[in-house]
């Protein structure tokens, strides 16, 4: 259980990037800061984070990237099926996710990333694209969370504990 539960209910999917997992707050009761300094975000309702242990580390509104292959893209491109303006906004936006986070958590989530396929000479720089493309289609067809923890504020004799 982690501290967002101070903040709203927390719903979490184990080892979705190993070791990573996956929590995300609903029902919102305060704000939830992730990061540090001029790096910190608010994890707001319906949010995800990539978590190592308890509280997480990295945080994000999920905006599913399209995925294609090369010669799928070229003919959306051309036959005008996607647009290219959205389509590369979206990147940027995922292009920039990862940013922010604790600084020891980088490395793990690099090596996480590797050890699914992740290669910079391949996918280059930009890895918070290639994670936006990898949790699309997990995040999309998540089943039933592996664990729900509640936050009791409705109860005086509970106000302020967590349940699970």
């Amino acid at each position: 259980m982690s501290s967002i539960n101070m903040y709203g209910t927390e719903r979490v999917w184990y080892n979705i990037l190993e070791p990573f997992s996956l929590v995300q707050i609903v029902d919102v009761r305060g704000e939830y800061k992730v990061g540090m300094g001029e790096h910190d975000r608010i994890m707001r309702e319906g949010f995800y984070g990539l978590t190592l242990s308890n509280d997480p580390s990295f945080i994000f509104e999920f905006r599913p990237l399209p995925i294609f292959s090369d010669e799928e893209f070229e003919k959306a491109i051309e036959e005008k099926t996607i647009d290219f303006g959205e389509y590369l906004e979206r990147q940027s936006y995922w292009e920039g996710q990862f940013a922010i986070a604790y600084f020891n958590d980088h490395l793990a989530l690099y090596n996480a990333c590797r050890s699914k396929g992740y290669d910079r000479e391949d996918d280059g720089y930009a890895i918070g694209v290639w994670i936006g493309e990898y949790l699309t289609p997990i995040i999309q067809n998540l089943r039933e969370p592996d664990r729900i923890s509640y936050y009791e504020s409705d109860r005086a004799d509970t106000a302020g504990s967590c349940s699970e």
